[in-house]
């Protein structure tokens, strides 16, 4: 999920990403799971765009 804009759950959209090439001196890493923290929920729907 991605999105490129403040607002509610509307404004997320499954999209297919290109892998990403690391440069020297950098790892890419695998991830087999991720977590939606509250802070991130706020973020997105503007509550931090003061910040």
């Amino acid at each position: 999920m991605e999105y490129d804009r403040y607002g509610g759950p509307e404004e997320l959209e499954i999209r297919t990403v290109t892998r990403p090439q690391p440069g020297a001196g950098e790892v890419l890493v695998r991830v087999h799971g991720t977590s939606v923290n509250p802070i991130d929920v706020s973020i997105r729907s503007g509550g931090m765009r003061i910040m």
